[in-house]
């Protein structure tokens, strides 16, 4: 078995490409046109644009938690009650139904 598996490998040869195959690849590669996809994927490819990116949404996320914990939104109690009431958000705990003292 191990004679036959050898000798299936005597008619092999080497693959070849058909003629002037490297000279059409090198003439498409050279022919391909840039649109501006390509080449906006070309600047964004870049390790100093990419890590510049990263660093500036870093710094944007920094800065926005910093100012967001900085300055708290005042909370205006009485539009809260009012938008509750509205949407009949009143909290109702289980003691109140147990003893029909829901307000609904």
């Amino acid at each position: 078995m191990v004679e036959e598996t050898l000798n299936s490998l005597d008619g092999m040869h080497r693959a070849e490409p058909r003629p002037f195959f490297f000279t059409r690849l090198q003439q498409k590669i050279l022919n391909r046109k840039r649109n501006l996809w390509s080449e906006f994927e070309l600047f964004i490819a870049r390790p100093v644009v990419a890590l510049t990116g990263v660093i500036l949404l870093i710094i944007i996320n920094i800065t926005l938690i910093i100012t967001k914990e900085a300055s708290p939104l005042p909370v205006n109690e009485q539009e809260e009650q009012a938008f509750a009431e509205e949407y009949s958000l009143t909290p109702t705990t289980l003691y109140e139904y147990e003893n029909g003292n829901n307000h609904e």
